[in-house]
């Protein structure tokens, strides 16, 4: 399939879950009466965890069997609609934070957050495990695509394995802290992610509480096509894959990489 009717949506999120699985639930109703064919969720939506609360993550962690995944899989499958969904899953004494893609009722893609956001003056290995998975694409009906999580937008290296393995869409749930420069460096790191790679990039964030919203799709050529400010709610957008291969006529830096030259380990 060379169209992909997307839905974005930003949410806020609560400390209950339920409330927050309500609001999903309702946000793909929404999305399917758009006519979306797929609805991107952002990282951890299953709760706001505030860091200052020394709150244990693995009291909130679910396994993918448990009310907050299953609900999100059976409204998938009975909305006949893709999602994507961030949430807190059990991993022995700790937690990882993890994303999963379904289409239709039926995961296609589980990732695990493999670079943790220790920077800022903020820890998340302190509460949660880093997964050490291979970085790959996966097959969707639409063709590939891949999944990054919010800090790993700081690491081209992890966009760069994607587009070389063929994904065409990079999925990105964020929940990106405020302070000062964020709001730029997550605008900038988006749009440099999908232009470098010439593919798109969505990545839906969470806003209020203490991120900054600012969700966004990208095109190949570095610009959005869809752009929130901080409100919540939900946009629609039609890809079209075609553009890609457009786009690599006219600007081929994929084609023209010399992987001799460049020693990245």
């Amino acid at each position: 399939m060379n169209k992909l009717k997307i839905a974005l949506a930003q949410i806020k999120t609560d400390r209950n879950y339920k409330i927050n699985l309500e609001k999903i639930i309702d946000f793909m109703q929404k999305a399917k009466s758009f006519g979306a064919e797929l609805v991107v969720f952002p990282e951890t939506s299953q709760a706001f965890v505030p860091s200052n609360e020394g709150i244990n993550f693995n009291t909130i962690a679910q396994n993918i069997d448990e009310e907050f995944v299953t609900s999100i899989i059976n409204k998938s499958k009975e909305l006949n609609i893709a999602v994507v969904f961030g949430f807190y899953e059990k991993d022995n004494e700790k937690t990882k934070n993890s994303v999963i893609f379904a289409d239709c009722g039926k995961i296609i893609h589980k990732y695990s957050k493999t670079h943790l956001y220790d920077a800022f003056s903020y820890d998340e290995s302190k509460d949660i495990n880093a997964s050490n998975e291979k970085i790959k694409a996966f097959d969707t009906k639409w063709g590939k695509m891949g999944i990054m999580v919010c800090y790993e937008l700081r690491f081209p290296e992890i966009a760069r394995t994607l587009a070389l393995d063929g994904a065409r869409l990079v999925l990105v749930p964020t929940a990106w802290v405020d302070g000062k420069y964020k709001d730029e460096h997550f605008m900038l790191l988006t749009k440099t992610r999908a232009l470098e790679n010439t593919i798109y990039l969505c990545a839906s964030n969470q806003t209020g509480n203490i991120y900054t919203g600012r969700s966004c799709l990208i095109n190949p050529l570095g610009l959005e096509e869809i752009k929130f400010g901080v409100d919540e709610g939900i946009q629609i957008f039609e890809i079209d894959f075609n553009k890609i291969d457009e786009v690599r006529k006219a600007l081929p830096c994929i084609s023209q990489r010399k992987p001799k030259l460049y020693n990245l380990h």
